[in-house]
């Protein structure tokens, strides 16, 4: 767990990983408060299993926040640098983390996962729906018109419409995916 938050938080874009090992742990040496990473160093054979255990059940709250029921999961917490780009640098930050994951079961959640699952899902659903729309249009172009030049000259002031709408549309700066500004 150490290695894989120290992995993830190497990534571009990512501002810092709260895990098991990494989290804060408050602590008092003589008359001085110490705040430190739960383990400080990269865990070698001095480690102990058992010392993280108590530390971690020193605060109980840590129990309910980073582990399941049955002690058979944990929680890693990623939180990304926030950039005016941050829509574009989603999917990359995602990707990196995947990347860093494999070879886990694992399961990704928040915010930033949903922005990047409703991206994708709108830009295949809108092609699907934008082409059935292009069908029925022609569809009911073809019952209505009933002559190729008419329906061309319908379809050719469709698209253009279309084209002109999402060039405006661009030219606003605005974007076709969710985002959560």
């Amino acid at each position: 767990i150490y290695d894989l938050s120290r992995r993830i938080e190497a990534a571009p874009g990512i501002k810092r990983v709260i895990s098991m090992t990494t989290a804060p742990h408050v602590d008092s040496r003589g008359d001085a408060l110490v705040v430190e990473d739960l383990v400080k160093a990269l865990p070698d054979e001095g480690f102990s299993g058992e010392a993280l255990r108590k530390k971690i059940e020193e605060w109980p709250t840590w129990n309910k926040i980073f582990f399941n029921k049955d002690r058979t999961a944990t929680v890693v917490f990623i939180e990304p640098k926030v950039s005016a780009d941050m829509d574009a640098m989603r999917p990359l930050l995602l990707k990196s983390v995947k990347q860093a994951l494999a070879g886990f079961d694992y399961r990704l959640a928040g915010m930033g996962v949903v922005y990047d699952e409703l991206n994708i899902l709108s830009i295949r659903d809108s092609a699907v729906f934008t082409l059935l729309s292009f069908v029925l249009l022609l569809g009911t172009l073809a019952i209505l018109f009933r002559r190729s030049h008419m329906m061309m000259a319908a379809i050719a002031a469709t698209v253009i419409n279309v084209l002109l709408f999402l060039g405006i549309y661009a030219f606003f700066g605005q974007s076709l995916k969710v985002s959560n500004n």
